[in-house]
């Protein structure tokens, strides 16, 4: 159920503010992953209770990394993915109704210094599985 989640979000993202979101991280390499873009990956996950074992109900965290061209567009991008967050609420992934809130964010830190990483930001997403 993970991976769908995750398609969930991105295409909810993707649609919500007319960008690519990637699964994984950008490759720089291809063009369809220049600014603006998005890239969602697993960031955690919290066991609901000790439960039965095989019991994969809790909490994941999804990391969304939103790139713009510059700093205008790169808040556009963080207000527009906090306000889908306000008002989507919860996904639909399988049947099941998966409730997802935002958790906070900051500043992206370039490790490689790729130009396309200037404009960078985190925010944290939280689903309930």
């Amino acid at each position: 159920m993970y991976a769908e989640v995750m398609r969930s979000l991105s295409d909810g993202i993707g649609q919500a503010l007319g960008i690519q979101v990637v699964k994984g991280f950008p490759s720089w390499g291809r063009l369809a992953a220049m600014p603006p873009v998005g890239a969602i990956r697993l960031d955690g996950f919290t066991p609901e209770s000790a439960g039965r074992i095989g019991d994969d109900r809790g909490s994941l965290s999804w990391r969304v990394t939103l790139f713009g061209r510059h700093e205008q567009e790169m808040l556009a991008l963080v207000e527009g993915l906090i306000q889908w967050v306000a008002r989507t609420r919860v996904l639909t992934v399988d049947g099941k109704v998966v409730p997802l809130e935002t958790l906070g964010g900051s500043r992206y830190i370039s490790v490689t210094g790729a130009q396309q990483e200037e404009y960078g930001f985190d925010v944290m997403i939280q689903t309930t599985v």
